[in-house]
């Protein structure tokens, strides 16, 4: 039960943070259009400017703190992207969320700079400075899908997932629903949470939660320390 009920305060606590502000970004060790690290040293210039703006910046590389390393969506990730011509440097500087989302874009900065390192520094230079002042990005409203996954993985690493063939009903109480089968029997009761796609749930002896992931219910509990992820056909 105290595993179930960390469970639903984790995914709980990640659905309730829809208006704060993000604090922490992620920046490459290593930018993908150069074969080694830091080239140019502009994986630290991007890194300065974030924390300049107020951020707590980490390389991809660094050992990230456990809310971090454990919930991804608690970053963003600042990227530059390259669109180089023969005769041109070309930058601009990409913030993303933890679907890959692009959230926010820079200017594309241009130089016909020969010599590639004032090149690149100049182009980098301009395009986070078009940010300046620009950056304070609110976390949008979490999917209880990934926060679940999230749990699943600080709690056990075994996850096992069976299906109930079985369609339910749902029939209104004061506080939630019974779900009844066809004959009709109470198989389950649930309780609204603040989160319409949890459910706090109660089937016999067994208590857990209820979690709507896309257009389909589960029904997650721990049994002999496994987290059980049971499908449920319910007609709402």
């Amino acid at each position: 039960m105290k595993r179930v009920l960390f469970l639903f305060l984790i995914c709980f606590s990640l659905s309730t943070v829809g208006q704060e502000n993000y604090e922490s970004i992620i920046v490459p060790s290593q930018f993908s259009f150069f074969k080694e690290a830091n080239k140019f040293n502009l994986n630290a210039l991007t890194k300065s400017f974030f924390e300049a703006e107020g951020y707590t910046v980490f390389y991809d590389t660094d050992n990230l703190p456990r809310g971090i390393a454990s919930d991804r969506c608690q970053a963003l990730l600042a990227d530059v992207i390259e669109s180089n011509t023969m005769f041109k440097t070309i930058v601009k500087v990409v913030i993303k969320d933890c679907t890959n989302k692009v959230i926010y874009e820079s200017i594309e900065s241009e130089s016909r700079e020969k010599d590639l390192q004032k090149a690149y520094t100049i182009t980098l230079r301009d395009a986070l400075s078009s940010m300046k002042g620009k950056v304070q990005f609110k976390k949008e409203q979490v999917s209880v899908t990934n926060p679940v996954k999230t749990a699943s993985v600080v709690a056990t690493e075994t996850v096992v997932s069976v299906k109930n063939e079985n369609q339910l009903f749902a029939i209104p109480t004061a506080v939630g629903y019974k779900l009844v089968d066809a004959q009709p029997v109470t198989v389950m009761v649930i309780s609204k949470t603040s989160v319409s796609t949890i459910y706090i749930a109660e089937k016999g002896k067994t208590s857990g939660v209820l979690i709507q992931k896309g257009s389909e219910w589960f029904f997650e509990y721990y049994q002999e320390g496994k987290l059980i992820s049971e499908k449920m056909d319910i007609k709402f």
